[in-house]
Formats: C-alpha cells, sequence, structure tokens
C-alpha cells in the first residue's frame, strides 16, 4: 500500500511515495544488535529561552527551556558511560527517565508531554514510524456521545478505556504530569514517582492506526499513532489475496468492532461499507512484471474529503516483509524523535471556604476549582467531588462530624478527581478497628486522587483504592503523607478483567502506620490487576507492612523502611525490592497453608503460594537490607499445583539459617554455612 508524505495518484506517480520493494522480502536476515537511540527532546515553557544540551546513555538530549530553570530538568540515566548505546531493538520497549524539579516552586505546574518522530536532523524514516511508537503506561478514559438507536432518540454516552496513552504530536495525543509545589517528578525503571514515559519497537508489525487523508486515489499520512498487535500465529488469512480474515477465531468485522469499541478514539463501531478500497500495483517477482493488489483502510473517524483517523492492517506478504526489513538493520541506524514537554503554572483562581457548607458547596460544583480552607472545618456528611477539585486545608484540621460507623467521608467517582494539600484529615472515631475497615478517609471508585502534606486519624483506613467492578481504572498518589489508622491504611481493589490498564497506586515520602496492615491489596476474584509503587517511605504494620494476595499485580518498593509482625507477605503478583530496609519483628511460627490471609511467620519476607497463581518477590541489587528477630529473612513456602511459587536474591550470601524454602517454586538465594 502506498503511504505518502504528499499527493498520491492511483499509480502512485509522487517522488515523496515510499514502497517496500520486493527487494527487502529477499534481503539476508542479519542479526539485529542493539541499537543507538538519537533523540531530541524539546521542553517548552513560560517565560524566557535556555538551551541546555546533554549526552547521556547514548541518547544525545536537547532541552529548550522557557521559564523554568534548566537545571531543574534531567533526562536519560545520568549513570551512563557518553556514547554508550540506549538499548533499543525490535520487540522490545524501554523506559526514558525524566525528572522534573519543581522543589523551589510555590506553585504546581502541569508538563504535558507530546511526540513527533523527527527532529532538526531529520525525519525518521517511514518504516521506523510505523514500528516504533512512544507512550505513557498509563490508561486513559475518554467519553463521547454517539446518535440514538432511533431517530429522535437522546444521544447515547460512551465511555472507552484503554491501557495506555500512545504520544503523538497534538493535544489529543499527550499525557500531563502534575507536579505538585515542593515535590519532584523522577521517572525511570527504578524509581518512578508518576506513570513511566516509555518507547516501543513493535516486533511483529501487522497494523497501525494513522492520521491522514484517504481517497480512492490513494493516501496520505501526516502521522502513524499507534500500532495494532494481535498474536500472529492465532490469525488466519485469505490464500488468494493474503488479507487478513480472522484474529482467534474471531471474523475480521468482529474484531475490527471490538479494536474500535476500546481504542480510545471517537469511533466505536466498524462500518463496512466505509472502508475505503485502494488498487495498486506492486513488482513482481521480475522486474518486468507487476503484481495488482487491493488494500483496504478502515475510518475511525474521517470527515468528507476522507481526512482524519484510520486503521490499516498488513497483509501477510506485507507482515513478512516487514520482518525481513527488521533483521535487516545495522547497529549504526540513528533514531530521530523529538519529544516534547509544555510546562505551565497552574495558577487557577482560589475559593475561600470558612466552613462546611461553602466547601460542599464548591466541591459538588461541575468543572475544576481550588477551594482554601480559612480554618478548621467540622464536615457533616460525606461529599463527592464533580469535575477536577483542589481543597487547600491550608494547615488546618478537616474533621469529619456526622454519626456514621461505617462512611468515607470523600468519594471520587470515575470521570473525577480530588486533590487534598497541607492538612490534617480527622475522623469521628466511631470506625471499628482491626481487620475491618469501616470508616475511610478517602475513596476512589474508578476516579483519581492526589494527597499531599496530608496526615490522616481517627479512621479505620486512609486511603481506600476501590476499582471492583468497574470497567475504568483509578489513580492515586500519595506524597509527604501521614497516616495512622487502626486498620489497614491504604487498601487497593483492582477491576479484574473490567479493563486491561492496572489500577495504580503510588505512595511517595510518606510515613504509614498501622494497627493491622499498612498497605493492602485483596486477592479475591475480580479485585486483581494493580501496580503499587512505593517510594522513599516509612511503612509499620502491626501484622504486616504490606500484604500484597493478587494475581496479575506488580508491587515496586525502593528506598523505604518496611516493618510488621511479618515485614512483607506476598501471595499473588510480583513485589520488586530496590534499596529497602525490611524487617519482621515477631515469634517465628512454622509456615503454612492459611487460606484467607497469610500465615504470621516473622519473617522478613515471606511468599506463600498457596493460590491458584503466581507468587514471586524479588530482592533487586545489593542496597536491601533485611532483618527479622525471630524468623527467616526469605521464606518462600510453595504448595504443589499451586502458585508457583518465586523467590529470587541478588544479594547474599546469607546465612543458610536464615533463609528457607520447602522445595516447591523457585528460590534463587545464595546461601553460605553460619560460621
Amino acid at each position: 500500500m502506498m503511504f505518502a508524505r504528499g499527493p498520491v495518484t492511483q499509480n502512485g506517480s509522487s517522488d515523496k511515495v515510499r514502497r517496500l520493494k520486493s527487494s527487502v522480502r529477499r534481503q539476508i536476515l542479519l542479526a539485529v544488535s542493539s541499537l543507538a537511540l538519537i533523540a531530541v527532546l524539546a521542553f517548552a515553557m513560560a517565560v524566557a529561552w535556555y538551551t541546555n544540551v546533554t549526552k547521556t546513555g547514548g541518547i544525545q538530549f536537547q532541552t529548550e527551556v522557557w521559564g523554568f530553570a534548566p537545571e531543574n530538568i534531567t533526562i536519560g540515566d545520568p549513570g551512563a558511560e557518553e556514547g554508550e548505546d540506549y538499548g533499543i531493538s525490535p520487540g522490545k520497549t524501554g523506559f526514558i527517565p525524566l525528572c522534573i524539579d519543581n522543589s523551589g516552586n510555590s506553585v504546581s505546574i502541569s508538563a504535558v508531554v507530546n511526540v513527533l518522530k523527527r527532529s532538526e536532523e531529520g525525519e525518521m524514516e517511514e518504516e521506523l514510524q510505523q514500528r516504533i511508537y512512544f507512550y505513557i503506561d498509563a490508561p486513559r478514559s475518554i467519553s463521547y456521545f454517539v446518535p440514538g438507536e432511533e431517530e429522535g432518540d437522546e444521544p447515547i454516552r460512551v465511555t472507552e478505556s484503554t491501557p495506555r496513552i500512545w504520544l503523538g504530536s497534538r493535544r489529543t495525543e499527550s499525557y500531563t504530569y502534575t507536579v505538585l509545589p515542593g515535590d519532584i517528578l523522577r521517572l525511570s525503571e527504578e524509581y518512578r514517582s508518576d506513570a513511566p514515559l516509555k518507547w516501543l519497537w513493535v516486533g511483529d508489525l501487522e497494523g497501525y492506526y494513522f492520521r491522514g487523508t484517504v481517497t480512492e486515489e490513494g493516501v496520505t499520512v501526516d502521522e502513524y499513532l499507534r500500532p495494532i498487535q494481535y498474536v500472529l500465529t492465532d490469525a488466519s488469512f485469505d490464500p488468494e489475496t493474503g488479507k487478513l480474515t480472522a484474529v482467534d477465531g474471531v471474523p475480521l468485522e468482529e474484531y475490527l468492532t471490538s479494536l474500535f469499541a476500546s481504542d480510545g478514539y471517537e469511533g466505536n463501531e466498524f462500518i463496512p461499507e466505509n472502508t475505503v478500497e485502494l488498487t495498486e500495483e506492486l513488482p513482481g517477482e521480475n522486474e518486468e512484471e507487476t503484481v495488482e493488489r487491493t488494500r483496504s483502510c478502515y475510518p475511525i473517524t474521517a470527515d468528507e474529503n476522507g481526512t482524519g483517523i484510520w486503521v490499516y492492517l498488513l497483509d501477510y506478504d506485507e507482515i513478512e516483509a516487514a520482518s525481513a526489513f527488521d533483521s535487516a538493520l545495522t547497529s549504526n541506524t540513528e533514531i530521530n524523535a523529538t519529544v516534547s514537554v509544555t510546562v505551565f503554572n497552574n495558577d487557577e483562581p482560589v475559593t475561600d471556604a470558612p466552613d462546611a457548607a461553602a466547601l460542599t458547596e464548591a466541591l459538588t460544583a461541575p468543572g475544576s476549582s481550588t477551594v482554601r480552607l480559612t480554618g478548621d472545618v467540622e464536615l457533616p456528611s460525606v461529599v463527592t467531588p464533580v469535575g477536577s477539585k483542589t481543597i487547600d486545608l491550608n494547615n488546618y484540621y478537616l474533621r469529619y462530624t456526622g454519626e456514621e460507623t461505617a462512611y468515607s467521608a470523600f468519594e471520587v467517582p470515575a470521570g473525577s478527581s480530588l486533590t487534598l494539600l497541607n492538612g490534617t484529615l480527622v475522623g469521628n472515631g466511631l470506625g471499628s478497628g482491626g481487620s475491618a475497615i469501616k470508616t475511610v478517609a478517602v475513596t476512589t471508585r474508578g476516579g483519581n486522587a492526589t494527597l499531599s502534606g496530608i496526615s490522616v486519624s481517627g479512621y479505620d483506613s486512609a486511603v481506600s483504592v476501590d476499582d471492583r467492578a468497574l470497567e475504568t481504572d483509578g489513580v492515586v498518589k500519595l506524597v509527604n503523607c501521614s497516616f495512622n489508622t487502626g486498620a489497614t491504611s491504604v487498601m487497593c481493589y483492582g477491576n479484574g478483567v473490567g479493563s486491561e490498564a492496572k489500577t495504580r497506586l503510588i505512595i511517595e515520602n510518606s510515613r504509614i502506620t498501622s494497627g493491622y496492615i499498612g498497605v493492602s491489596g485483596n486477592g479475591s476474584e475480580g479485585y486483581w490487576g494493580t501496580e503499587i509503587i512505593i517510594l522513599d517511605s516509612r511503612i509499620e504494620g502491626t501484622w504486616a507492612a504490606i500484604y500484597q494476595p493478587q494475581r496479575q499485580s506488580r508491587t515496586v518498593v525502593t528506598g523505604s523502611t518496611l516493618k510488621g509482625y511479618t515485614g512483607i507477605a506476598v501471595k499473588g503478583g510480583t513485589v520488586d525490592l530496590y534499596g529497602c530496609t525490611v524487617q519482621g519483628t515477631g515469634a517465628k511460627r512454622p509456615a503454612a497453608n492459611s487460606g484467607s490471609g497469610w500465615t504470621d511467620t516473622g519473617d522478613a519476607v515471606y511468599v506463600e503460594a498457596g493460590y491458584g497463581w503466581s507468587a514471586s518477590a524479588f530482592v533487586r541489587g545489593t542496597k536491601n537490607v533485611l532483618l527479622s528477630d525471630h524468623g527467616y529473612l526469605l521464606q518462600l513456602y510453595g504448595m504443589e499445583g499451586q502458585g508457583p511459587g518465586k523467590i529470587v536474591s541478588e544479594a547474599g550470601p546469607y546465612q543458610s539459617s536464615k533463609v528457607y524454602w520447602n522445595q516447591i517454586g523457585d528460590f534463587v538465594v545464595t546461601t553460605a554455612e553460619a560460621p
């Protein structure tokens, strides 16, 4: 198929037309080495220009800063040696380290990230633009209206959720990081205080979304937006035309309808009659021969001129040719891309709230707004914020005075967000404590919440991230907070198969103390699918600092101190530790399958693989410190037919008497005999 950067006729007579010639199909497959990624990153801001050019890890970064000190932005791995390759190759994905320091600013900033696959040095060649994409590893939901089923019916509201945000050149393909005053945005593989910025090189090129114009005369591409990926071995192709006919037994029309309904673009229905068929001639086996091919473009959103967002699926021959193209690349390939970050201050008007009535009115009004307390406030009833709301507690107390024994003071629904700054939330003290959670300061149900500089007491639980039975994924961030609760301080429920994305919880530079568990997931069916990131924090739970039983979950803990009867108890997903101190304080008890919950072994890190899904703990690097007053430093308890369980430690050697497993699962730990 002919994709051009300018006008193209049916016979392809344009100097900008790029074809995948048949000679590519006959190229000898070469081993692909890691490629040097040369990326130019431009940062546009608001007052005056500065320029800072750095080169780290084989990447050349150029930052153009407007109204923000260039030394407050760091890109790339500062530990990498100059000229070192940044490993990028087909089928791989990786992180782009980024740091924005707002610690010296008195207002929050928004950093809007976009990507254009070209730079001042030149445009990335078309074949690479079809393969290499940049994205933010965070979910996004969009809503729009479609006509009713019958004429005269009210429009129907449609909501689509995507597991990641594909970055492009327009505002609709961007992501906004909010960096609160005094905070630092840090993104890397080991330390990420928000959704990471990543690259992807599609391993098997099977299709893509693009923005451009499609008519019966040809195709003009403005931008390749996101890839289409399926399991090639599960696909069926027409033996005559080579066109895709089904994916995993699902006919093409049904597959496209499913694809459109969850891609995050406005256009959820595949309409066969809107397909544009293009016929072109391709080189045959001999130079004098040509082969006529018909290609199909499927519109997502397109105007009467054919301009908009389209989908193209490669046929079998094109997929083979794409594989040959990838294999023929050499290590000196340069990849040019511009990642732009536009930063601006969040200086929206502030409404003062002297009492609960004014506060509630501001929070329940449509739209976005910031409200600031002017004194201590007593809140008599639960509040459900509407839209995007910020409460600056202004170092005052916000005390819940309702007489319920089960409530959440703030409930944030899907489509809304709540930011709480600088102050203290106090509950009515009527909860139950212990293992039950009846009173909660903030609950999100598919919505987003940020707590910065917030202390919580008088509640069973400080925060409940609750996406159960929902199709959206909440994002909760806790920064510089201090929680002291009777039951589990922070509880996180995913939505299972409700969406592809993961519910996300980020805890940074916070102190959490609980009479039960500091931070916990829930392993019940349908509650899985979470990512928990804990950074530079201190977490103490009477029974465990962290309990994670959820399958398909990931918990990453960096630079933190964790303490409990059992320091960390894992029964599902993976837990990664980087530079942490983990201590088990309780009496030593023999491991056993506990059904619900875990056995209190007194270990520092305990993996109990008693469910029908994997449970793993990884002790990364050599900077972790594991302590146990009476139990083991590391213990894996596996069960036949369950799990599997795994513990991998890169540190050691440990005294043999301080680690243990029951010979079921994988226990990769270096041991030594006690002196």
